[in-house]
């Protein structure tokens, strides 16, 4: 029976049967393909972990020199061959003499050849493959044009029959020439070579047909009908994992029961003669499917953390893909999905309401795509309070205009309002730094490239700095140039701007380029490349790139010393002006235990830096969980973390209601107002992974500003600094404008003390307010409050008297 036959009865099956286009009787392999067992000389490119970043070479191919170019980067990683960029790269394998069946070549015998290859993007790549006998070259195929782009791999294929001379020779072996431009890359994604062996042929004419609820196999003896058995092969994967599953047949066919309905099976059969097996056959791929949704998952089960929720589940049903997993509100209305296409049986929700119970529900979907009904729904609430995370603080987007679906973009950031932030359909904006100018606009500094550059996203390294001004805080941001400053001919990437003592501002770009301007106007003047003593510190912790001139974010203190993040959060501080040098002062915060377990081991990068009266606040975006965290400092160097997280996809919405889900939020920074508080969030967003965004087509990147709750202005009246032990606690809240502390606050919800009271629900108790000339003050009873020496500020959360948060 199939693994899902006790609902079958009730539905047709239906099978899909395809060739795979394996190689047609593999007779002797040399490279590549040999079912079932292992691919020979690394020919599905699987045996190392390499990237174009770190090379680790594969043991059975050589990066070659290319004549006056040297060796142009190659990388063999987890299944593709990596090479090009805007020259030739050169690949080449060992001698291909290490099969005993085949030593040497032999006139007349033909060498059948095939391999999978595509680039990166559109941009005339090609692929030359040749067999080289000592220093006689045979070109199989020359500068065989590949697809791009969106473009799936394409196969090339074709024989070569040994010559006399080369038999005369000793084996050869095989050359890849991978050409392109533009500094795109090709990637092949496999090489098959064999020797056509008649001696060794497998069955012919496998076929696959479906047969209710089985597969049913049936081929034929190659060896003009002498006296075989046969033997199946199977896997889930087409090119490797290939098992026996039954032996001895003494017939050409074969039924298939066990299997899981919608799965993708590829099978391959060998044939028995006097006692001497063949190689295997073509693989076909075949796939039952059916129309019988799974069952719902049972058992779930939702533990409530600080500011997450850890779900479990378990299913009855083996013929499960993938779940999908949906949160609502505390009464199961207003079910929203939070992830698709989930493996596992457990997951972490880090992005839960607080205050208030979140519903659970999930649905299984099966290999046929069928999706079940929603599973029992369960309750959850976490153990912190709204206010208690910086993401709490983002508030809905206004709607300048109207929302509009006829935009680029995924359906996922449709509809929405091309007039929040910065975009256009010609150009791909990317990591804007927003700062108030002294004339009373918004100034945003940003970096943009063609839309319809041939490298997609990837044109990036090529971007340019533009000035864009807006007379509202959240856009539209209007450019005023093709460039912001002229050095360079406009070029840079991710510019970070710092606000100086003297009312200048220094504009630091990628690479720790230093610019400096009287205004946010410009002109900006290049001053040169800043200077980092590593101060014993690793000059690349478990980066790439050098991340201390890459990505930094600063502000200047009162004592006109600079005190920088690196791009990976380690701190660095100048005494002696902008150009540095910049002495790094600690390690970067995301290798520190000041992280909780739950958020260790996450790629964080790039964060974001401000200053106001009281703290430093630090936001990190982890870019593969595309989450971020949130942390505060009495100094820049010490931090601490808050619970939860800063933002994730689900943080764009509008006033209306209508919700966006960007793949990727990064290169956070914020709008200030004169008291250094965060007023607005900027975020550069894109629709889709990035090397799914291609030249001149539907997906594109942009800025966008998002509304945040402002922290209120406090004064401490204690005349004795406040520790967990003062019995009375005075808190001047200061009125301002668009806010009277005397009447726009709800004094039954407001607790004071340290955050890991007040972010629980805790903290000092109000006992009475009175009124100050100034706002509001407040008399907490100190019962609680919770505050140590660790803790350099005080909290105050609770709800203003419109209910929304304080």
């Amino acid at each position: 029976m199939s693994l899902k036959m006790p609902r079958l009865f009730q539905f047709a099956i239906a099978a899909t049967i395809a060739f795979f286009p394996a190689f047609v009787h593999a007779d002797i392999p040399l490279i590549g393909l040999n079912p079932p067992n292992a691919s020979l000389l690394d020919g599905d490119f699987d045996l190392v972990k390499s990237t174009r970043y770190k090379i680790v070479p594969s043991p059975f191919w050589t990066v070659m020199n290319v004549e006056g170019k040297g060796k142009n980067p190659i990388c063999i990683d987890r299944g593709a061959m990596s090479g090009g960029g805007n020259a030739e790269s050169v690949i080449q394998s060992r001698v291909l003499n290490h099969v005993a069946a085949y030593p040497k070549p032999i006139a007349g015998d033909v060498l059948r050849w095939r391999f999978a290859a595509r680039s990166e993007h559109v941009c005339g790549a090609s692929v030359s493959l040749s067999l080289v006998f000592g220093d006689e070259v045979r070109v199989l195929t020359d500068k065989q044009l590949v697809p791009g782009g969106e473009a799936d791999y394409a196969e090339f294929s074709g024989e070569y029959s040994f010559t006399v001379a080369d038999a005369k020779m000793e084996m050869p072996l095989l050359r890849f020439r991978l050409h392109s431009n533009h500094g795109v890359r090709v990637h092949v994604d496999f090489i098959d070579v064999s020797i056509v062996d008649d001696n060794s042929t497998g069955p012919a004419d496998l076929r696959a047909n479906s047969k209710g609820d089985a597969i049913e196999l049936a081929w034929t003896n190659s060896d003009d009908g002498s006296p075989a058995t046969y033997t199946i092969y199977r896997s889930r994967s087409p090119r490797s994992g290939f098992q026996k599953v039954q032996g001895g047949l003494q017939t050409p066919t074969w039924t298939d029961r066990k299997f899981v309905v919608g799965a993708n099976y590829y099978y391959g059969v060998t044939q028995t003669i006097d006692e001497k097996e063949s190689s295997v056959s073509r693989v076909v791929t075949a796939r039952c499917v059916d129309d019988v949704a799974p069952l719902a998952p049972v058992n779930i089960k939702a533990e409530a953390l600080d500011a997450e929720v850890k779900l479990s589940w378990s299913s009855k049903d083996s013929d499960v893909a993938s779940y999908t997993i949906l949160r609502g509100n505390a009464d199961g209305s207003d079910l929203q999905e939070i992830v698709r296409q989930w493996k596992g049986k457990q997951y972490t929700d880090f992005s839960p309401a607080k205050g208030t119970a979140n519903s659970y529900v999930l649905r299984a979907t099966d290999f046929s795509g069928n999706q079940s009904v929603d599973s029992s729904p369960v309750l959850a609430t976490v153990k912190t309070i709204p206010g208690a995370s910086f993401r709490d603080l983002i508030k809905p987007m206004p709607i300048t205009t109207r929302l509009s679906s006829e935009l680029w973009g995924a359906d996922s950031v449709l509809p929405r309002d091309p007039e929040n932030g910065i975009e256009h359909p010609d150009w791909s904006y990317w990591g804007g730094h927003p700062a108030k100018g002294r004339d009373g606009k918004y100034h945003l500094l940003v970096c943009r490239w063609p839309e319809d550059a041939v490298k997609g996203h990837w044109h990036w390294y090529y971007s340019t700095v533009v000035h864009a001004i807006a007379d509202s805080p959240t856009g539209p941001y209007v450019p005023t140039g093709d460039m912001a400053f002229s050095w360079n001919d406009g070029q840079g990437h991710n510019p970070g701007l710092t606000a100086l003592n003297d009312g200048t501002f220094m504009l630091h770009l990628r690479g720790g380029h230093v610019l400096t301007g009287a205004s946010l106007n410009g002109p900006w003047k290049y001053e040169g490349v800043y200077s980092v003593d590593y101060n014993g510190f690793d000059k690349d912790p478990k980066h790439r790139t050098n991340p201390y001139v890459a990505n930094i974010v600063g502000v200047q203190r009162e004592d006109d010393s600079l005190l920088f993040l690196s791009k990976i959060g380690a701190t660095m501080i100048s005494n002696n002006g902008i150009m540095g040098p910049y002495v790094v002062a600690s390690r970067p915060v995301i290798f520190t235990d000041v992280l909780p377990k739950l958020y260790q081991n996450v790629a964080y990068e790039d964060p974001a830096l401000w200053r106001d009266e009281y703290q430093y606040h630090m936001i990190i975006n982890g870019y593969l969980a595309r989450r971020a965290i949130y942390l505060r400092s009495p100094d820049g160097i010490h931090w601490k973390f808050d619970p939860g997280t800063a933002y994730d996809p689900g943080v764009t919405r509008y006033e209306d209601g209508t919700r966006t889900s960007w793949y990727y939020l990064e290169r956070p920074h914020v709008l200030q107002d004169e008291f250094g508080r965060a007023t607005h969030f900027s975020l550069a967003v894109m629709d889709v992974i990035k090397a799914k965004d291609f030249g001149n087509d539907t997906h594109s990147s942009k800025n966008v500003m998002l509304p945040l709750t402002v922290h209120r202005r406090l004064k401490m009246l204690n005349a004795q600094p406040v520790n967990k032990d003062t019995k009375r606690i005075e808190v001047l809240v200061l009125s301002e404008e668009g806010f009277d502390a005397q009447t726009d606050m709800d004094l039954s919800t407001l607790k004071f003390g340290a955050s890991e009271e007040v972010n629980f629900g805790r903290g000092a108790v109000l006992l009475g307010s009175k009124p100050h000339s100034q706002g509001l003050v407040l008399e907490f009873d100190g019962a609680g409050n919770g505050i140590t020496e660790d803790n350099f500020v005080g909290k105050l959360i609770g709800k203003q008297s419109n209910g929304e948060l304080l």
